[in-house]
């Protein structure tokens, strides 16, 4: 009787010796396979749990080793070989599965640190926002303004690892300096840096170069202009231009003195292509006699265009030199998006939304946990826009050139929202 008992539930679980060696036992176990599988996958869906659906997994493929019995040794060899594989295979398949809906299914929290309200910025946080909605992936974001105070950002750094932070976003080149190897195995993810290689985060575009103590945990992208395409937009929008004028603060300076000596370089790789040489001329807002004045001074060197960087206090005032230079036909250019929107002519300008949320997709790589940050390299944007102020010309009694006009991707002022859509229509 008790070998009839035993025989039962083996009878059940595992076909007899006779059915195997008639019809073969892989199609068995396959649709048994299956059945696990969908079980897990139910269960993964359903709970988001990692390691209860591994525990579940794991107990779905234990072998039963009385039905294994049944079959002759050299068959129990073959067949307990290949199941004890499929099943390995399956079992880590089924991990990374649960991992990754469980990532998708929790709430992360991160942080945004601001070193000032810059436009650029604002723009880049936009497109991390627009990106998190679009992967569907439930997000507290946890914003700070330092306002330009070191003492406030740096507070504000100290409290990150009591706040159960996932990521950091530093949102420009101040706030990434700051946050850099201050908040411990915090990983980061800086936007809106002009130019990482020459603020020395990593030594090249493109690759991470040896991890050093404070750049492990930390990637990005750059958002500086590809070298040598500024100063052929430059040269297309003001024609015959000899003197050039910039101006830059010794306060927020870092990001302008960057782009002034790619400016430079720019133009000593090009003395020998062009038939205009062209003469730089920089002026260094003092704070103590304010914009106007420093404005004067670029005037007095008889420049015929006037170039305001990514420099915050400079591009803050950018509405007070627009009005300064009012009727006096001396074009502003920019690539600043204040500036662009109040004061230039011509903007050469990043889309800061899209940068963002490139910052967002290699954020997605570290929180999913498919990358760490000092794996991934610092990128640089490979884009960027060419967008023309009608009514700042029409202000400074400036005539765009319509080579210029020509290659435009977006208009700024007056009434050119039609004008926008050709333009894209067209392209």
């Amino acid at each position: 009787m008790r070998g009839t008992a035993d025989a039962a539930p083996n009878a059940r679980t595992v076909p007899s010796a006779r059915f195997a060696a008639r019809h073969k036992i892989w199609p068995y176990w396959t649709l048994r396979t299956a059945r696990w599988l969908s079980l897990c996958c139910t269960g993964v869906v359903e709970n988001h749990d990692a390691r209860a659906i591994s525990r579940l997994a794991l107990g779905a493929w234990a072998i039963d080793n009385r039905g294994m019995q049944r079959f002759p040794s050299r068959r129990r060899l073959g067949l307990g070989l290949g199941l004890g594989l499929g099943r390995c295979a399956s079992l880590l398949a089924t991990i990374f599965l649960a991992a990754a809906l469980s990532a998708q299914g929790r709430t992360f929290r991160v942080g945004v640190l601001y070193w000032h309200r810059s436009p650029n910025d604002l723009a880049a946080e936009r497109g991390i926002r627009k990106a998190f909605e679009l992967r569907g992936m439930a997000c507290e974001f946890v914003v700070h303004h330092a306002d330009g105070d070191e003492r406030k950002a740096r507070a504000w750094l100290d409290t990150c690892r009591d706040q159960g932070l996932d990521l950091l976003f530093t949102m420009g080149t101040r706030a990434t300096f700051l946050a850099e190897g201050w908040v411990g195995s915090l990983p980061i993810v800086f936007a809106a840096v002009t130019n990482p290689v020459e603020a020395g985060l990593p030594p090249a575009f493109g690759g991470r170069g040896p991890p050093s103590a404070t750049l492990l945990g930390m990637t990005g992208p750059g958002n500086r202009p590809p070298p040598g395409t500024v100063l052929p937009v430059l040269r297309l929008a003001v024609p015959g231009m000899r003197r050039l004028g910039i101006l830059r603060s010794s306060a927020s300076g870092f990001v302008s003195a960057v782009e002034l000596r790619g400016l430079r370089d720019s133009v000593a790789k090009s003395a020998g292509a062009s038939e205009q040489e062209l003469e730089v001329v920089e002026v260094v807002l003092d704070p103590r006699f304010g914009i106007r004045q420093a404005v004067d001074e670029v005037l007095a060197a008889s420049v015929d265009a006037l170039w305001i960087p990514i420099d915050f206090d400079i591009y803050q005032e950018s509405a007070v030199i627009a009005e300064h230079l009012e009727g006096r036909r001396v074009p502003v250019l920019s690539s600043s998006l204040r500036a662009t929107k109040d004061a230039a002519i011509v903007g050469i300008v990043v889309d800061y939304e899209l940068l963002g949320q490139k910052a967002a997709a290699m954020a997605f790589d570290i929180l999913e946990g498919r990358r760490a940050p000092e794996d991934m390299p610092v990128e640089t944007m490979q884009g960027y826009q060419i967008v023309i102020n009608l009514e700042a010309a029409k202000r400074y009694g400036y005539e765009v050139p319509l080579p210029m006009l020509a290659v435009a991707d977006r208009f700024e002022g007056l009434q050119v929202q039609g004008l926008n859509k050709r333009v894209g229509e067209g392209r």
